[in-house]
C-alpha cells in the first residue's frame, strides 16, 4: 500500500498458467464478489487527503458503498500467511466479519483508510482486476491493517516510501506469497513496478522486498 495512495500494481500477469498446482487450488478457495451481488451495503460520501513525501496533500471526494469485508472477500481467513500475520491470539474470523470495505466509484486500487478503520477499493478494480492481483493486493493491505491496529505509523515521513518499515514488511510478505504462487522474479518485478518511482527507488523496493 501507498499509505493513502492507491497501490499501483498495474503490470500484472495476463494469465494464471505460471501458478503451481497448490496455488491454483488455493485461489479456488478465494471468493471475490466483484459485483457486490446479494449483500447489504450503505452509501458513503466523504473527503480523503493523500500525498507523497515532499508534496502537498491532495483532497479528493470519494463516494460509493460500504460493505462487509467477508461479503466481498471470502476465504482469506484460511490463508496461512494471513493467520501467521495476525497471530494465534487474534480470531481473524471475528475480525474480518467486523471489518468494512469502502467500494468507491472511479479509478484506483486498494488502501487502508486509517481514519475510518476500513479498507478502500476502487469499484473498477474490484470488477476488472485479475484474481491474482486482487489476492496479493488484499494480502498486502491486510498486513497494513494489522500494522494500523497495532498502532504503527503508516505515514512515517522519516523514511522514503520504499524504505518505510511498514511498507517493507508488507511488501516482503506479499512477495513471499507471490513466490509461493509460482511467480518468477521478472513477473514479481513487473507486479511491483510503479511509474512514479525513480529507477533508484524501484531498485531499493526490489531489494527491500526480497524480490
Amino acid at each position: 500500500m501507498v499509505a493513502g495512495i492507491a497501490i499501483s500494481f498495474n503490470s500484472l500477469l495476463t494469465n494464471n498458467s505460471v501458478l503451481n498446482g497448490k496455488a491454483k487450488a488455493l485461489l479456488k478457495k478465494i471468493k471475490i464478489n466483484r459485483k457486490l451481488e446479494g449483500i447489504k451495503s450503505r452509501a458513503f460520501h466523504h473527503s480523503h487527503e493523500w500525498g507523497r513525501k515532499g508534496s502537498a496533500p491532495t483532497k479528493i471526494i470519494l463516494h460509493g458503498r460500504i460493505v462487509s469485508f467477508t461479503d466481498v472477500f471470502s476465504g482469506f481467513e484460511g490463508v496461512s500467511i494471513v493467520k501467521r500475520t495476525f497471530g494465534k491470539h487474534v480470531n481473524v474470523n471475528v475480525l474480518f466479519a467486523k471489518l468494512k470495505v469502502g467500494v468507491f466509484d472511479g479509478p484506483g486500487y486498494v488502501w487502508v483508510d486509517e481514519e475510518r478503520d476500513r479498507l478502500m477499493i476502487s469499484k473498477k478494480y474490484l470488477e476488472n482486476g485479475m484474481l491474482v492481483s486482487l489476492y496479493l493486493d488484499v494480502i498486502h493491505e491486510l498486513i497494513h491493517f494489522k500494522q494500523h491496529i497495532d498502532g504503527k505509523d503508516l505515514w512515517d515521513e522519516r523514511y522514503d516510501y520504499v524504505d518505510r518499515p511498514t511498507e517493507v514488511e508488507a511488501y516482503r510478505i506479499s512477495v513471499k506469497e507471490a513466490k509461493r504462487l509460482g511467480m518468477n522474479k521478472k513477473e514479481i518485478a513487473r507486479y511491483l513496478y510503479m511509474k512514479w518511482l525513480t529507477k533508484e527507488q524501484f531498485k531499493r523496493l526490489l531489494k527491500n522486498s526480497n524480490a
